[in-house]
């Protein structure tokens, strides 16, 4: 069995990443240097766009052998969610807030990867 194919342990890469994301919103600072404009965005896109990628990867084959437009915006809608929910949590740590730019970064993420998944399968 590859378990790079295989829908569980897809899903549960899923799971440690959402934890892992959990993880970094629950700390008060992080360490960074500002390298370029609008780092923090893309981080935040990238984060995301791996978390759509491993949400991808976790439906079962026969949904992945379809995969449609429909199929990338479900994607995108629940990447949406954990984005919501992750900028809700940053509200109650310390030195943290919640950032309208931040959520449309980790949606723009998720959208992108669930798109260029859904060209790479035409």
């Amino acid at each position: 069995m590859k378990f790079h194919n295989d829908y569980r342990f897809n899903r549960i890469l899923a799971i440690i990443w959402m934890g892992f994301i959990y993880f970094l919103s629950s700390k008060s600072h992080l360490p960074s240097t500002n390298l370029f404009f609008a780092q923090d965005k893309i981080f935040h896109a990238v984060f995301f766009g791996i978390l759509a990628f491993f949400f991808i990867r976790s439906q079962k084959n026969f949904i992945l052998k379809n995969y449609s437009f429909k199929n990338a915006l479900v994607i995108t809608f629940i990447v949406a969610a954990y984005g919501l929910s992750d900028e809700f949590h940053q509200i109650f740590v310390p030195n943290r807030d919640a950032s309208l730019g931040d959520l449309v970064a980790d949606t723009s993420g998720g959208f992108l990867v669930s798109i260029l998944y859904l060209i790479k399968r035409k």
